[in-house]
This record gives structure tokens, sequence and C-alpha cells, in this order.
């Protein structure tokens, strides 16, 4: 559930460290060899937050918007744990 409309700040600002490997990792996978570590941390951080993980929808109780949330794959490695973890 939503807290009084959330409508303008559901849409997320800004590029994340997801959205740049979801646009260019596999090009850059193809072109340079990493290690098998790295390639995991790249594609936990790809699907982190997506659809692949599952989810559900938040309904704001006041107009009835929806908008998915995703689940997080929980890995200390991806984007937002430096901001959501003291």
């Amino acid at each position: 559930m939503l807290a009084a409309c959330q409508r303008p700040a559901a849409a997320r600002s800004g590029v994340e460290l997801a959205d740049i490997f979801r646009a260019y990792g596999e090009s850059y996978r193809r072109d340079h060899p990493l290690p098998v570590s790295h390639l995991k941390v790249i594609e936990a951080v790809e699907r982190c937050r997506t659809a692949a993980l599952g989810g559900h929808l938040e309904r704001c109780d006041s107009c009835g918007f929806e908008r998915p949330a995703y689940n997080s794959c929980l890995m200390e490695s991806t984007s937002l744990w430096g901001v959501l973890l003291p």
C-alpha cells in the first residue's frame, strides 16, 4: 500500500548502475573477458528489482494508482545497498 498518493514520486530520477549494466552489459561482456565472480555480480545487479525476481503491486489508497514493486536480490554489491544500509 502506498500512503497518500505518491504518483509523482513513483518515477525514479537519475541513472543507476543496474540501468547501465542492462543497457551495455551484454556487449561489454562479449568484448572484455571477466572473471566468473565479476560476471555473477553483474548478472545479479541486472536482475535485482526486476520481474525476474518477482514482486507485487503497490496500490495508492487515495486514488487507486498501482505500480510494480520488484524484489531485491539482497546482495550487498547491488546499487542501492550502500544507500539503504548504515
